[in-house]
């Protein structure tokens, strides 16, 4: 289990460029100018409880997913989740293009497919499990000692992780730590990070995530991530 400590800004960051699957970019590209066996392919299926909706979403890049080159798909090239096309796009913040489609409710499987501008297609089906706070769930933190969260859920399996933030007051200071052992139930947040949180009325956040291999890619490859939130709790800090 590892843990880690971001400032607001930093949080801030993290929780954007989760969600939308990729940090600020330049202009994005027609995908029928490049090779298309160099193509990119990021795959997010999210539900956040906080809204009761799910998120289908690929981002596509030239050449690799991190410094590769943002494409918009053309010359026939298009994009589905289970059957239903996903739609451009482009989130005003980070100057993003990607495609998505919104669901009502949890969606906790289902296929990616799209096509290439030369009509090859790739495929690629993903299930993941659900993840809640448990019903004694420590609403008082002390700061003085550590504090372990049971989650609610399957024990942890091959390729998935529970990230838990404790957002601190305001969103001034926050923590996460990441369990990924396999087995796991639960995950604990350190003494060392909760003597940073400045003490008043926070947050938590907890996601489940599962990051299988895709099945069909290009020789550029790809990422397929499957994430559910369970719905943010109150926590006082002290």
């Amino acid at each position: 289990m590892k843990t880690l400590k971001f400032f607001a800004f930093s949080f801030a960051v993290f929780l954007l460029s989760s969600a939308l699957l990729t940090s600020c970019d330049v202009d994005a590209e027609p995908s029928d100018m490049v090779d298309q066996n160099r193509i990119f392919a990021d795959h997010e299926l999210f539900y956040n409880s906080n809204q009761d909706i799910t998120y289908a979403r690929i981002t596509f890049r030239f050449g690799n997913g991190t410094e590769g080159t943002p494409l918009e798909l053309a010359g026939g090239s298009y994009a589905v989740f289970d059957g239903d096309t996903l739609q451009q796009t482009r989130n005003p913040v980070t100057n993003t293009t990607f495609y998505e489609k919104q669901i009502s409710g949890p969606v906790l499987s289902g296929t990616f497919s799209w096509v290439d501008a030369n009509g090859m297609q790739y495929d690629n089906t993903i299930t993941y499990k659900t993840i809640d706070y448990p019903d004694s769930l420590v609403q008082v933190i002390d700061r003085t000692q550590s504090v372990e969260i049971k989650w609610k859920g399957d024990p942890l399996a091959a390729n998935e992780q529970v990230n838990l933030v404790l957002d601190g007051i305001n969103g001034f200071n926050e923590t996460i730590t990441v369990q990924n052992n396999v087995g796991a139930t639960s995950v604990i947040l350190p003494l060392n990070q909760l003597t940073g949180i400045d003490p008043g009325q926070g947050q938590y956040i907890m996601d489940r995530e599962f990051k299988p291999e895709l099945v069909q890619a290009t020789s550029a490859g790809g990422r397929m991530i499957a994430r559910y939130r369970a719905k943010n709790q109150p926590v006082t800090v002290q």
